[in-house]
């Protein structure tokens, strides 16, 4: 009787466990260059350092908002981008895309531990000064002086 018991009890656990919605056949998941050009343009969003310091300038002066809140919400999409970019198996992708995935997989581990296990934003006051940071608007000569500290003023205007 109690056997009988434990063996219902597996058999219904197992079911619950393996249900998953039926995933639609013939539904084509994006091609890995457009996952990647779609990441990287929204980590330029959460990161407009980052997108100034590739060249992007339409996000000169701007700033990301460092607060716990906002950090959560780059922690959920970076989670949500590290599963999708695991869907890619490497059987899937020629030589380059596949290292460019395992990159970004590696990369968003590092931001991941940075955002939300390593506790840096919580201890270490320096976490902060990297948005604030002024050097590329003052040592790179990307543009003439008048245009670079234009945008140097629209950053320190934005600082809390």
């Amino acid at each position: 009787m109690n056997r009988k018991l434990v063996l219902t009890i597996s058999v219904a656990t197992l079911c619950v466990a393996c249900d998953r919605a039926p995933v639609e056949q013939g539904t084509p998941r994006i091609p890995w260059n457009e996952f990647r050009d779609r990441f990287i343009e929204s980590y330029f969003q959460y990161f407009p350092r980052a997108a100034v310091n590739a060249g992007r300038h339409e996000y000169d002066g701007q700033i990301r908002d460092i607060s716990p809140g906002a950090i959560e919400v780059v922690v959920d999409w970076l989670s949500a981008q590290r599963a999708e970019a695991l869907e890619y198996s490497g059987g899937d992708l020629s030589g380059d895309a596949s290292f460019e995935r395992d990159y970004l997989v590696a990369a968003v581990d590092d931001m991941l531990f940075t955002l939300d296990i390593s506790g840096f934003f919580e201890s270490n006051p320096v976490m902060y000064t990297r948005a604030i940071d002024p050097t590329v608007y003052l040592t790179r000569e990307y543009a003439p002086l008048s245009t670079r500290m234009a945008a140097f003023t629209s950053h320190a205007e934005h600082i809390p």
